[in-house]
């Protein structure tokens, strides 16, 4: 009947309007009762009041109970709106979502508390912070979202998870897409990597298997193609161009035609995907994880004295060891923020800073922004100046914490365990926070315009190849003169030329033949015997070889002297 009675009970105040405060009274999590009535709030202090015997259940919590002492040292951050202080007519008040929390176990189990504030609002370690006020034993526990840290369960105590802290990123929302080009955008980096491996393994497969067919099978004609023009098939065939190459072999035509179909699949999703990139209103963010924020020589800030300091610092977290190395070059700055505004730390963001918080805080922080540009009248276009990482830097649970060898865990955990199952905390801490996504990545908006911005990446890709076709043309030049130097310096020392005097031929009887005038015999390249004469390879100025046979002195005299 127990359980029976805890589900109705549920139900009546999910369906009442104070649906916490019904819960709480109800005495939900503090054990069943035989039997529960609803009296009016105005009749009475106490709401619901249990009838019968006690059960063995609430002996046993009684029996907890005697382990509480009457009054609680405890310690808490200046982490608000999650925990902090504030002075109520000389005394030290909690406030916060965790004193909220503590508050309803103190009503229910009948104690007081004092505030023991350590002399830095940090967590701290074995010496400082709230962690050092419990290792020394100077409070009982400490009442504050305390991301749960296995380093410590040796020196200090956890309570039940409260819930779990996701840290994200809030940044400037960019202009245009952070890649600066949507060339890249359709594919992923491990697509375009696969796709050059591609590129580069299939043009000396299509020459090793078509050298074995021409290898093993000589019959016909066989068709042996370079490993060059593979090369420049496969490269011609990825940028949608022809091909002089035209294979005679089943085996090749399939290789080619295997080819042209990944070719035209790749072709057809890039460039659908292209055009979906540079027609929606969707950024691609700079910063997509902790190695990102590192890696990219960004600066970002975080407040002093959160938990994602002390995550950051701590040397045994290998989470964040990308995140650490950039605080010790300069690029993470730990800021206390406890007594600056929404308007300052928005300022800080709009000058390229990236902002590490709880996602529920950062997410908050953006709602009020643009609230407040609504009531000032700002377009809808221009409400929307920042934007939320989508993913996350960490994610940690949360507790309260207790000295390690305490006796009054048990007694705080089990009731602290009903109200997370019963969704109180949960309501809680989120209920400041809007019921739909605000300024999302994406803003749906079908006024996206292309921009110069869009094509930088051609703009590099085209200079890229002027480059490159530049170098290459100065290499050929170079390789062409050192190898015309090695002929000059390694060609054979050039004999007088021969020529003939045709004014001086008063003993001729005839003019000598046309074949004799004006050549020299450097212009040879080349001699050879054609049927046992001795012949000079003589090439003229329209590209055609001649035939200069070499003859004797004696030769010569007798063929003008007859």
């Amino acid at each position: 009947m127990g359980g029976i009675n805890k589900l109705l009970i549920t139900i009546a105040c999910i369906i009442l309007p104070n649906a916490i405060d019904c819960a709480i009274r109800s005495d939900l999590f503090s054990g069943p009762k035989d039997e529960v009535e609803f009296v009016n709030p105005s009749e009475s202090e106490v709401d619901v009041v249990g009838r019968g015997a006690a059960t063995e259940a609430d002996d046993m919590n009684q029996t907890v109970d005697t382990n509480m002492p009457s009054e609680l040292l405890i310690t808490t951050l200046q982490d608000m709106p999650f925990s902090g202080t504030i002075m109520e007519n000389g005394t030290l008040v909690g406030v916060g979502y965790a004193f909220y929390i503590f508050e309803l176990l103190r009503s229910k189990m009948n104690f007081t508390y004092k505030i023991v504030l350590p002399k830095e609002s940090v967590l701290g370690d074995v010496k400082t912070g709230i962690f050092g006020q419990l290792v020394r034993k100077e409070v009982d526990m400490a009442v504050a979202f305390v991301p749960v840290v296995p380093e410590f369960r040796n020196l200090i105590k956890y309570s039940t998870e409260l819930d779990e802290a996701e840290w994200t990123i809030l940044m400037k929302r960019p202009g245009e897409s952070a890649t600066g080009s949507g060339l890249l955008a359709p594919f992923d980096t491990q697509v375009w990597i696969l796709i050059v491996i591609s590129v580069l393994a299939a043009g000396p497969t299509l020459y090793f298997l078509i050298l074995v067919r021409f290898l093993l099978c000589r019959d016909g004609e066989p068709r042996k193609y370079s490993l060059a023009t593979c090369m420049w098939f496969v490269y011609g065939a990825l940028l949608k161009q022809g091909s002089t190459l035209s294979p005679v072999t089943d085996s090749a035509r399939l290789l080619f035609a295997t080819w042209w179909l990944f070719i035209t699949v790749l072709t057809s999703f890039y460039t659908a995907n292209l055009t979906a990139f540079l027609t929606l209103s969707q950024f691609t963010l700079p910063i997509g994880s902790a190695s990102d924020l590192a890696n990219k020589h960004q600066q970002w800030i975080a407040e002093k004295g959160n938990a994602i300091e002390k995550m950051i610092t701590q040397k045994d977290n290998d989470e964040l060891t990308m995140l650490r190395r950039s605080v010790e070059k300069g690029y993470g700055i730990f800021l206390n923020l406890a007594n600056k505004d929404d308007k300052y730390i928005l300022d800080l963001v709009s000058s390229n800073k990236m902002y590490l918080r709880e996602r529920s805080i950062v997410t908050s922080l953006l709602f009020n922004d643009y609230m407040n540009k609504t009531r000032d009248g700002v377009l809808e276009s221009k409400r929307c100046t920042f934007v939320i990482m989508p993913g996350s830097i960490i994610t940690k649970s949360q507790a309260f914490a207790f000295q390690l060898n305490t006796t009054i865990d048990a007694a705080i955990n089990k009731r602290l365990l009903a109200l997370v199952e019963t969704g109180i905390i949960s309501f809680k801490t989120s209920e400041h926070l809007p019921g739909t996504e605000i300024c999302p990545l994406n803003l749906g908006s079908t006024e996206r315009q292309l921009r110069n911005s869009d094509l930088v990446m051609t703009y590099k890709g085209v200079g890229i190849g002027f480059v490159v076709a530049l170098t290459a043309f100065t290499v050929e030049v170079i390789y062409r003169l050192v190898i015309k130097r090695e002929k000059l310096r390694n060609q054979k020392p050039e004999l007088p030329a021969y020529r003939i005097n045709v004014a001086e031929k008063s003993n001729f009887q005839r003019s000598p033949p046309p074949l004799y005038q004006n050549i020299h015999i450097q212009d040879y390249s080349k001699k050879q015997s054609i049927n046992g004469r001795d012949y000079y390879i003589v090439r003229e100025k329209d590209g055609e070889k001649r035939l200069v046979p070499v003859r004797a002195p004696s030769a010569f005299l007798f063929q003008y002297a007859a």
